[in-house]
């Protein structure tokens, strides 16, 4: 059905709905398009898809090519939807576009842009391979920042944190934040300044979290050695009854006497060792005694003909390793029993990707479609027969993932 040019549901009214929305979601800000339309295209509400990462090749020494064969890496997708449905009522006049504006569009683009982006927050703020404890100070940015710079991440930083901890951030000293107008322009009256290498920049659809009892705490981790023996079979959940969402640990190596050998650590995505160890974080609340993880790939470290150490890549694309001989794993928890966290996230800018898709339209509805800086919104204006009213829906339907947890590091800040 051709859009409607005049009435409450057009293209002018549907715009300004829009831009409030993308212009009231820093958590999006600079986010990356992974999906094409082709891909969404048909994708139903509420389902899982998989999007494909292109791997990196291995890197070698010499002039004598090894050809390998390269996988794509799978990360988990979700459609979701946003949406206001209402009788149209007292709204069904001609409006002048400066008091559709302020009356319609304002207060219920950022209500629907807070809704859109608390979701967001929620699916994807523990999607991260490092963590970081302390209390609301610049060595605790810091520190965050460098666990990053310590892997090599490619990209612009960006730490989010709740208003009240930046606040006392900035208590010990505003004039340490530098302003870039760049981001300043991004990210708008969220956003504090540049420091230690990221913008710093408040959000308040951070979650806090309360640990559970140290018995609650306890986790279990299962590894399982694949037919080359160079790797572990990819790692997606951990066990326990009482875990919640957010719950931290290492994942210590232990030898067939139960003996330590460290913990695993993180390979970058150049496919090297590094020193930084892998944090294994429960992205839900345990359910059948499972919590879902970002995935975990680990590499034995294998030793060449001169005696240097190295990480095995082939097809498994390995995100972190540990040494030769371990028999099994044990999770350690970095986090305090019976305590409340405030939860930071500093990541790169595009580390999360963000799509919209369409719905289709209802048979014998009014319909207008904008998108606005990466954001669709569709409005529709159908009748209610049964009732003899005339009904409007706004939808926000999107696909969002953190695909690489490595991009990410969370940070928790003890509340007293």
């Amino acid at each position: 059905m051709p859009e409607v040019k005049n009435g409450f549901v057009n293209a002018k009214h549907i715009e300004r709905i829009a831009a409030v929305v993308a212009d009231n979601m820093p958590y999006l800000a600079k986010s990356r398009s992974a999906l094409t339309q082709e891909q969404l295209k048909g994708k139903k509400f509420g389902t899982s898809y998989n999007m494909y990462l292109p791997p990196l090749a291995t890197v070698r020494k010499g002039v004598c090519a090894e050809p390998e064969t390269l996988k794509e890496i799978e990360a988990p997708v979700y459609t979701q939807n946003e949406h206001m449905a209402f009788e149209l009522g007292p709204w069904d006049k001609d409006w002048n576009i400066g008091d559709f504006e302020a009356e319609i569009a304002v207060p219920n683009g950022q209500s629907l842009a807070a809704n859109i982006q608390k979701d967001i927050v929620d699916e994807t703020v523990f999607t991260a391979a490092q963590a970081v404890v302390g209390t609301p100070s610049f060595k605790t940015l810091s520190d965050a920042s460098a666990a990053l710079d310590e892997i090599s991440v490619v990209g612009n930083l960006v730490s989010f944190q709740k208003p009240t901890v930046m606040g006392t951030i900035a208590a010990s000293g505003l004039s340490t934040f530098q302003v870039a107008q760049e981001s300043a322009d991004i990210y708008g009256k969220n956003y504090l300044g540049e420091y230690a290498g990221a913008s710093q920049v408040r959000l308040k659809e951070l979650p806090e979290i309360v640990t559970p009892t140290s018995d609650g705490m306890a986790a279990t981790i299962s590894a399982t050695p694949d037919d080359s023996g160079d790797f572990f079979e990819q790692i997606t959940e951990i066990s326990g009854a009482g875990i919640v969402k957010g719950l931290a640990y290492t994942v210590e190596a232990l030898d067939s006497d139960g003996a330590s050998l460290g913990n695993v650590k993180i390979v970058d995505r150049a496919g090297l060792a590094t020193d930084q160890d892998w944090v294994v974080i429960a992205q839900t609340k345990a359910k059948g005694g499972k919590a879902k993880i970002p995935f975990l790939r680990i590499a034995i470290q294998k030793e060449d003909a001169n005696g240097n150490l190295y990480v095995p890549k082939g097809e498994s694309n390995p995100n972190a390793w540990t040494v030769a001989g371990v028999s099994s794993f044990r999770l350690n928890p970095i986090l305090e029993a019976s305590t409340k966290y405030s939860i930071g996230q500093v990541r790169t800018e595009s580390a999360l990707v963000f799509d919209s898709y369409k719905f289709k339209d209802l048979p014998g509805s009014e319909n207008a479609v904008k998108t606005v800086g990466g954001v669709t919104i569709k409005m529709a204006r159908f009748g209610k027969g049964e009732c003899l009213t005339e009904m409007v829906r706004i939808d926000a339907p999107y696909a969002t993932t953190i695909p690489l947890a490595r991009e990410c590091v969370v940070v928790y800040f003890k509340k007293a």
